[in-house]
């Protein structure tokens, strides 16, 4: 059984599901890029990947924003947003 660091980055994650929420009511945007700003950060906003725990698990990673990062965001955000809209 291989043990890796789970892609769980809170802020990217939460933009990603948003933003698939958001395609499946044909808006226009683009769910992985949503993602990617938290990631890196702007004048606004720090970037998520500058956060010591992540860049020690993910600095030598290509690509942390890959499909398991999205398999994860779902997973975790989907419900929350369900139960959301059934309150």
């Amino acid at each position: 059984m291989e043990r890796a660091p789970l892609k769980f980055f809170p802020k990217s994650a939460h933009a990603f599901a948003s933003g698939m929420r958001r395609l499946a009511t044909s808006e226009d945007v683009n769910p992985k890029q949503l993602a990617m700003r938290e990631w890196e950060g702007n004048d606004f906003s720090p970037a998520e990947a500058e956060d010591p725990h992540f860049k020690i698990c993910f600095s030598n990673d290509p690509d942390p924003l890959d499909s398991e990062f999205e398999q994860i965001a779902g997973r975790v955000f989907e419900p929350l947003f369900k139960a959301e809209v059934e309150s």
